[in-house]
């Protein structure tokens, strides 16, 4: 996502590169930071691995000041967080930057 400094943007979340299941708003925070909020629609909501209480985090954000190159690695995500069962928003404040890259494990309804 191109992030343009200053002011509020939304962008729609894409699970599986068609399928809309909300939308990702970023806005300023202030002191160089800006607040991400997730809201998913539809009925989809994060996935989470009962099993794995401690681990499993269905949020990851990366942050960066030029356009990366394909997507980021596996695992190399400087911002995570783990929204339980049928969760279905998350607000996280992160740096501000150009550009976002945001992966999230979601289950959509069938």
């Amino acid at each position: 996502m191109n992030y343009t400094a200053g002011g509020s943007e939304t962008y729609t979340i894409l699970a599986g590169q068609y399928m809309n299941v909300g939308i990702v708003t970023i806005a300023p925070e202030g002191g160089g930071m800006v607040t991400i909020s997730i809201h998913l629609t539809g009925g989809t909501i994060f996935y989470y691995d009962v099993a794995d209480q401690y681990h499993d985090n269905n949020i990851k954000i990366q942050d960066y000041e030029d356009p990366p190159h394909g997507n980021p690695k596996v695992g190399k995500f400087d911002y995570k967080a783990c929204v339980g069962p049928t969760g279905t928003s998350y607000t996280m404040i992160v740096p501000q930057n150009n550009y976002y890259g945001i992966h999230l494990d979601v289950a959509v309804p069938l």
